[in-house]
């Protein structure tokens, strides 16, 4: 398991940080049951700034790939990651106007406290991971041949040669 990172997004927002680095996949182990196998790694960087309105934003980067299987020919797909998120935060109490639950240049954030910045990473990465991947250019599986029942009547014919 990668070291754990924690902040205090407000204040890391504040003083505008930055926290960069690069993640095994395995560390990750609520993401593990939806992949082929668990390899590979992804890198991330999260940045703090202040809006317009002195609000605490933090924006998540991730990249990389991860290993999930096409749901047609149930085959390994390495599908490719770019994650671009902005967050605000929020207190965990405060409530959302209209307005904002419909305003999709950023997602809201409630926080109370420190944020574990490798769950959060973990959360926007399992988001990531499509419904239902499939190869661009895999064909379904063939059918399997239709194969008419015989006639009980034959069987019995067929047994009834073989004791004479």
């Amino acid at each position: 398991m990668p070291q754990q990172v924690v902040i205090n997004g407000v204040e890391f927002a504040r003083r505008s940080e930055s926290v960069s680095g690069e993640l095994p996949v395995a560390g990750f182990a609520r993401l593990r049951d939806r992949l082929v196998e668990a390899v590979g790694s992804v890198r991330y960087q999260l940045t703090g700034r202040l809006g317009l309105r002195r609000e605490a934003l933090l924006h998540l980067q991730v990249t990389g790939v991860l290993p999930v299987q096409c749901q047609r020919c149930l085959e390994r797909l390495d599908h490719p990651l770019a994650v671009d998120v902005l967050f605000e935060l929020l207190p965990g109490s405060a409530e959302l106007t209209q307005e904002e639950v419909e305003d999709d240049s950023r997602d809201y954030l409630p926080v109370d406290g420190d944020i574990d910045v490798l769950d959060l990473i973990e959360d926007e990465l399992i988001l990531a991971v499509p419904v239902a991947p499939c190869h661009d250019d895999c064909l379904l599986p063939a059918p399997r041949p239709k194969v008419e029942p015989g006639s009980p009547f034959d069987v019995l014919a067929a047994l009834k040669q073989k004791l004479h």
